[in-house]
């Protein structure tokens, strides 16, 4: 059996069970169908999990990039690996923060310069650039980075929501931000349609 009966809310239960039993005490003049929407309805109810908020002392485990001098981050369960930036292909007609395109073991990756996608100051392409290849199983890109700092577990009660100041087309790609720099929300990152390149250009 998953999960600890230390965190089961059983007063909650009790109380989700005791407002089935008042529903189903229903009169003579109720619809035959009506304990059968009443038991959908609780059953849809008892499945939801118990929204408690983060967990205390819980962790994020991220990898940390410098880019324009700033230091961002994405959880390390969406970076598969990371490579060198050996070669890049512009391609006509796409958007400036789709930098391109490039072939790593003979798959061809879109590659993101997330100085365009965020509005950052640009400093150009350098010898220390590198590509952290983001994938959540089903969608897979590339994005740009100067430098790769390291990895590190952060508590999640150290990190906070985005500033309203950052309110804009930035703000939509930081989950969190904590003392040392930005946390990237790679999920709506490779879920972003404009971010989509054929990869069967070139």
């Amino acid at each position: 059996m998953s999960g600890t009966l230390g965190d089961t809310d059983w007063d909650a239960i009790r109380a989700r069970i005791e407002a089935l039993k008042t529903a189903l005490d229903h009169g003579p003049g109720a619809s035959p169908a009506e304990p059968d929407r009443i038991l959908q309805e609780r059953a849809r109810e008892l499945a939801k999990p118990l929204d408690s908020g983060p967990i205390e002392g819980q962790c994020m485990n991220i990898i940390e990039f410098s880019l324009a001098a700033s230091v961002y981050a994405m959880e390390c369960r969406f970076v598969r690996e990371v490579h060198p930036l050996k070669n890049l292909t512009s391609l006509p007609g796409i958007p400036s923060f789709i930098a391109g395109i490039t072939n790593i073991r003979g798959h061809v990756l879109a590659l993101v310069d997330l100085r365009e996608l965020l509005k950052v100051p640009s400093r150009g392409l350098g010898e220390l650039n590198r590509i952290l290849i983001l994938s959540d199983g089903v969608m897979e890109l590339g994005i740009l980075a100067d430098r790769i700092l390291g990895t590190r577990s952060i508590p999640y009660q150290d990190t906070r929501p985005p500033l309203q100041a950052l309110a804009g087309s930035a703000a939509g790609y930081i989950a969190r931000i904590h003392s040392g720099g930005f946390i990237l929300d790679a999920a709506k990152i490779l879920g972003d349609e404009a971010l989509v390149v054929n990869d069967e250009l070139g």
